[in-house]
């Protein structure tokens, strides 16, 4: 009895020393995910990077083990961790492409992933898996024998040396990856390969740093290679010295001695060196095999240098090796095509003899990759159930702060994003949705309206002030949701590129490069005195100093020459340039000179080709035009300067400008040509450009004009006046006002108007906005009654009833001071199927409505002395406003009114609830 207890408690200890043996295989890792600087190639940058490391850190293991590491992800982007080679058997959870095993860790979230070392042997590498972040975040793993095992197959090495093969460019990745989803082309090369992070001594800035290997004659070294370049295979070798491959992709193969290697991208190699040369210092070196010398790469070669340990007199210069040329296929192959398996008694293949299963895949630029199995085993491996994720989000961080700039001459602090004039682009795809950070780090209330966006049932980041919601105060901060339905560019005084999915294509052939082209204006005085000297006068606001292209003036203008943005263009190429106007009120004539543009999309969606040696552009609008470099070498100007119809009014009389510039030797004419724009006053020239745009109106991109309306609406547009409280408006003592069917909007400040219409609280606003004018007049006469220019005030909305159809005639009028007047509405975008001059003519001037192929916009100026009628469906609930005079919201001269759409029935018709860090009030 005694003696099978002690039996008992003997297996009880061997049963808990085999789970703590167990447990102690199974190590814990921590990746953090952070952006560091580096400098490399004579400039600094941040990357994003595991723990602060650049290659990451390496992972030691055994075969057999179990390893976790948590991802905690404080960078700026997503990111999921891949285990490149890793089977991870019946667990393919941890495996990490976005979106296919697993969702992205979001930007302050972290994951824990389980990995199982079942069978491999060797050298793997870990990576990031989401766009490209792969670049930068990346490390290898050093899989040995397992304990107590066979051990290696062949003499152990002094030491075993990570050598990871990778690529540096000067701009950040995620820019360059950016550039070429626009451009539908390769991407940008890569300004230098590198060896362990390092570009090696023959880049500049680089000798210092350069990797080294040190060496002891007689000793024989593990180099363990990884290719961490995104997308070429690369040559190796080591000058003077053969290598002894002995694995691949962590897996043992037969001995194979090469003067070089070939290693594919994503790949890994085991290679003994041999220390048996002379005592000296030799190149180890690398560059990118390519069989297409069409495709333009990275010519470069990147260097480390092995050092013989010892006292003897070295070369001026570390020998080179003989790499194969860059596109000799037959070196190559001939490398690949040699590589066997070890396949003796301690390591058995297992090729299957018998197909059950045959598949033929045709492979295009891309390189074949199966994760979760090794190649000799051709048996895909299925997910039970069906991965959930939300819909693609990319987040964003906007910092709003004050930064210096100068312009004209002098130095002033202005409010930027992230310190950038104009603000950073965003690149974004149909359907996604991104969630964008607005910090306030400035002295001034701020909000963000996504210019175009229509952000279905969710109008809480719409942003126009006190309307959808209370500003962002200084020091606060507030997330915002926006999703992405349609295509083209969209515009805030950031630019917004809303691009195809990789399943569709442009209707038109893919440009050689897409370039934004942003038009704005510059006051020498800080614009927020020039705002309140224009809330105190009740007059026009001084206008600009100047006009911009791409936040620069042009070189016509004083202290701007050096600094005048250049289009660099090739002979025979077409750029698309997408145009945003963001000056505040004023429409815009554009034109390169010596060149037409052919117009192929306005506020996100596409229009048929239209061919013009001119466009005009109104406040908030974008239009995507089609430019080919078709004429002589040379540099020309591009130009744009105001249209201003209002008589007796001052207007910005300067012209912008910016320089294309053709590539190629040739003498340029000593001034670039000059472009023929309109006179500033040519109502004709602006109206007719406006009256030609078409919808494509094609199978592939149909539209859906309401032919039938429920809801009609006639808006009159006046620029009135109104009596000054006190006397700081002069000796007129009147201040202009704006006015729709004469009512002056006024924005609330003590709630925005969209949180009290959802809590159902009173007195914010009122619900009464007429249909129509009180009172019909000739709009247009040279005459009018004085009665007429004194609105009244108010806060009054429109409510529209869920998917109602509505048609608005905006009338413009002559009261005042007739002018054209910019209109947007927020939360829609709409089809102008008609406009025209004098008084809009209820019986006939819908015969001539364009009901075939009406432009769809969000954006449009209604002419002066003249009327524009638009189309929509309410089919977008929540709160909206719609506004003419692209002032910002407290301005007296800013004319709207906002709309309500109600909910509808079903869950899609339902305004979703606001989030928990709307800004307070």
């Amino acid at each position: 009895m005694l003696f099978s207890k002690k039996t008992l408690v003997f297996k009880i200890l061997w049963v808990l020393l085999f789970f703590s043996i167990h447990c102690l295989a199974a190590t814990h890792h921590h990746f953090e995910v952070v952006e560091a600087p580096y400098t490399r190639l004579c400039s600094k940058k941040k990357i994003l990077t595991v723990n602060g490391q650049f290659p990451g850190p390496a992972l030691h293991v055994h075969h057999g083990d179990t390893i976790y590491v948590t991802v905690h992800n404080k960078g700026i982007y997503n990111i999921t961790i891949h285990w490149h080679g890793v089977k991870l058997p019946g667990y393919p959870w941890s495996d990490g492409p976005e979106y296919i095993t697993q969702c992205p860790i979001k930007p302050g979230g972290k994951f824990r992933q389980k990995i199982i070392f079942s069978t491999e042997e060797g050298t793997l590498w870990w990576h990031a898996h989401s766009d490209w972040s792969r670049a930068t975040v990346h490390g290898p793993i050093i899989v040995y024998p397992k304990i107590n095992g066979a051990g290696y197959p062949l003499s152990k090495s002094h030491v075993e040396v990570p050598i990871v093969l990778g690529q540096w460019w000067k701009k950040d990745v995620m820019d360059v990856l950016q550039e070429a989803i626009i451009s539908g082309g390769d991407p940008e090369i890569s300004d230098a390969l590198t060896i362990n992070g390092q570009p090696g001594d023959l880049y500049p800035c680089s000798k210092s740093e350069t990797f080294k290997l040190n060496v002891d004659q007689g000793k024989s070294y593990l180099l363990r290679i990884v290719n961490a370049a995104l997308n070429n295979i690369l040559f190796f070798s080591i000058a003077n010295h053969n290598l002894t491959v002995i694995g691949i992709d962590g897996s043992y193969t037969k001995p194979l001695t090469s003067d070089y290697i070939t290693i594919a991208t994503g790949q890994t190699i085991d290679a003994v060196l041999h220390a048996n040369q002379d005592l000296n210092h030799y190149y180890m070196a690398s560059r990118v095999f390519t069989s297409n010398p069409s495709v333009s790469f990275d010519n470069t070669t990147t260097t480390a240098i092995v050092q013989y340990n010892g006292n003897y007199t070295s070369s001026s210069s570390p020998s080179s090796p003989q790499l194969p040329y860059y596109n000799d296929t037959d070196a190559a192959y001939s490398f690949l095509s040699s590589l066997r398996s070890l396949a003796d008694e301690d390591h058995p293949v297992r090729v299957p003899i018998n197909i059950t299963n045959r598949i033929v895949s045709t492979l295009s630029k891309m390189m074949p990759i199966m994760r979760g199995l090794a190649f000799q085993v051709l048996k895909f491996l299925l997910l039970g159930g069906f991965l959930y994720c939300q819909a693609l989000v990319h987040h964003h961080t906007f910092v709003v702060k004050d930064a210096p700039y100068t312009r004209l001459c002098s130095t002033k602090k202005i409010m930027t994003v992230n310190g950038q004039f104009p603000g950073p682009t965003l690149y974004v795809t149909t359907g996604e949705t991104i969630v964008v950070d607005v910090i306030n780090r400035s002295p001034h209330n701020i909000t963000m309206h996504w210019h175009g966006v229509k952000q279905p049932n969710f109008p809480w980041s719409d942003g126009p002030e006190y309307i959808t919601q209370c500003p962002v105060q200084p020091g606060g901060q507030f997330r915002q949701k926006e999703r992405y339905g349609g295509m083209l560019t969209v515009t805030g005084h950031e630019q917004l590129f809303v691009h195809k999915t990789q399943r569709t294509a442009y209707p038109y052939p893919t440009p050689h490069e897409e370039v934004p082209i942003i038009l704005g204006e510059w006051w020498k005085k800080d614009i927020f005195e020039v705002f309140d000297e224009f809330k105190a006068s009740g007059a026009d606001p001084n206008v600009s100093d100047a006009y911009t292209i791409n936040g620069q003036p042009g070189d016509l203008l004083p202290c701007s020459k050096s600094d005048t943005f250049k289009l660099s263009v090739q002979y025979g190429k077409t750029y698309l340039l997408r145009l945003i106007n963001a000056a505040l009120q004023d429409i815009l004539f554009f034109s390169v000179a010596n060149h037409q543009v052919t117009v192929v999309g306005t506020d996100a969606s596409y229009t048929k080709p239209l061919r013009v040696d001119y466009l005009a552009i109104s406040p908030g609008q974008t239009i995507d035009v089609l430019l080919e470099a078709n004429q002589p070498p040379d540099h020309y100007y591009m130009a744009a300067k105001v249209y201003s119809s209002a008589s007796g009014v001052e207007y910005d009389n300067t012209t912008t400008t910016a320089i294309v510039q053709y590539r190629g030797n040739y003498t340029p004419s000593s001034t670039p040509s000059l472009p023929h724009l309109p006179a500033f006053n040519d109502t004709t020239a602006s109206a007719n450009f406006t009256g030609r745009l078409r919808s494509l109106a094609d199978k592939n991109h149909p539209i859906d004009v309401p032919l039938s309306i429920n809801t009609p609406l006639f808006f009159t547009l006046s620029v009135n006046k109104i009596t000054c409280a006190n006397t700081s408006c002069g000796t007129t003592q009147t201040r202009l006002a704006a006015s729709v069917n004469n009512i002056s909007f006024q924005t609330p400040t003590s709630m925005d108007v969209l949180r009290a219409y959802y809590n159902q609280i009173n007195g914010v606003y009122g619900d009464n906005f007429p249909d129509r004018p009180s009172v019909f007049f000739n709009f247009t006469a040279d005459s009018i009654p004085q009665i007429y220019e004194t609105p009244t005030k108010g806060t009054e909305v429109r409510v529209l009833k869920y998917n109602s159809t509505v048609e608005i005639v905006f009338q413009g009028t002559n009261v005042a001071a007739g002018t054209e007047h910019p209109m947007h509405i927020h939360g829609t975008s709409f089809y102008v199927v008609g406009w025209g001059f004098g008084n809009f003519d209820k019986d006939k001037d819908p015969l001539k409505y364009n009901l075939v192929d009406p432009p769809l916009q969000n954006t449009i100026a209604v002419p002066k002395n003249g009327w524009s009628v638009i189309r929509f469906r309410a089919s977008n609930p929540g709160k909206y406003k719609s506004m003419v005079r692209a002032l910002p919201s407290g301005a007296p001269y800013v004319m709207g009114d906002a709309f309500i759409i109600r909910n509808g029935h079903g869950k899609d018709a339902q305004m979703l609830p606001p989030p928990p860090s709307m800004p307070p009030c």
